[in-house]
């Protein structure tokens, strides 16, 4: 009983300490406007053009696996353009 006692205090101890540790974040808002770009009837945000995604006649092709936010640059209308995923992404 006493050696579990004893590692019971070991782990909690670490556990206290690692859980002291800072970890550093970066918080980007999607409202950021540096970060987005309005293609088309699309806003992204997140992507490079050219580099993770492309437009051209009104289609909007993802070409990388990188992390993106697309949504309607105007909420309040349907869009008519169309998203296409590279069979390689």
């Amino acid at each position: 009983m006493k050696k579990i006692k004893k590692t019971l205090s070991v782990i909690l101890t670490i556990l206290m300490v690692v859980t002291m540790i800072p970890f550093a974040s970066v918080s980007v808002s999607a409202e950021d406007p540096s970060w987005i770009l309005d293609v088309g009837d699309f806003r992204i945000w997140n992507g490079e053009q050219d580099k993770d995604f492309s437009y051209k006649n009104n289609v909007l092709t993802i070409m990388s696996d990188k992390k993106m936010l697309i949504y309607n640059a105007n909420e309040n209308r349907a869009t008519q353009d169309t998203i296409l995923v590279d069979k390689d992404v």
